[in-house]
């Protein structure tokens, strides 16, 4: 691991302020029903995946009020604990890595010294839309961002449930490397218990498969780690992807 020689600030959760709530019950992939203050309340939970870590009735989580007509719940789910000590936090919050990248691409991730990059958000390519598109004189980069929210033994893992979206990502994004275009993946950990980041292959073998047939296309693979507290996400290391 290397500790990344980016400074970044602490990137804020997008609500708050967060407070706890014990989560009672997930009846499906978006809705939790938490208990706080003698109450219960339901709460959307923008990680779909099956988070089995971290998804069940009795742990602690941290949820935020919703602003706006548009939402169905009253609450967003953010975080939970994790189950092991030091029972450190991990967010589910799918909308944080886009913009945690954001942060380091205007921190000078991915800068080499040379002209600056124009960054473009959600881009189309082929049937595929990706979350960034770098772009200076005439050379540009697609980057695709991937939220990592499961580990086991300090090993991160992605996915934590089966994505044929993911894996027509890296499709399209290895034809593209092999046609001279740079192309990456940047997984971002939402948590500071993990060392290294590897494909879930029990999980989703399709997307191990693609991922190592990508590596080989050219692709560029990063990761990056971010500690997670309550007043938001603190930038700690880079860390390996291991295809």
């Amino acid at each position: 691991m290397e500790r990344s020689e980016l400074e970044l600030p602490v990137v804020p959760h997008r609500l708050g302020p967060l407070r706890p709530a014990t989560l009672l019950a997930r009846p499906n992939r978006y809705v939790a029903q938490v208990a706080f203050d003698n109450t219960t309340a339901w709460a959307h939970v923008p990680d779909p995946g099956r988070l089995p870590d971290l998804m069940w009735p009795g742990n602690t989580v941290y949820i935020a009020p919703n602003i706006g007509a548009h939402y169905k719940t009253s609450y967003t789910l953010f975080l939970a604990r994790a189950p092991e000590p030091p029972h450190i936090l991990v967010s589910v919050d799918t909308q944080a890595p886009n913009r945690l990248a954001a942060a380091l691409l205007a921190a000078g991730f991915l800068q080499d010294g040379s002209d600056p990059w124009t960054i473009r958000r959600e881009v189309t390519y082929g049937h595929s839309r990706f979350d960034f598109q770098l772009a200076r004189a005439q050379e540009q980069l697609i980057l695709e961002v991937k939220s990592v929210t499961l580990a086991l033994s300090g090993v991160a893992y992605f996915p934590d449930a089966p994505t044929a979206r993911g894996t027509k990502h890296l499709q399209t994004l290895s034809r593209l490397a092999r046609r001279g275009m740079r192309t990456a993946v940047l997984f971002v950990v939402q948590r500071s218990d993990a060392g290294e980041i590897r494909p879930n292959t029990s999980t989703d073998p399709a997307f191990a498969k693609a991922l190592a047939s990508a590596q080989r296309a050219g692709v560029e693979l990063y990761g990056v780690r971010f500690r997670v507290e309550l007043e938001g996400f603190h930038l700690e290391q880079t860390v390996p992807v291991r295809p």
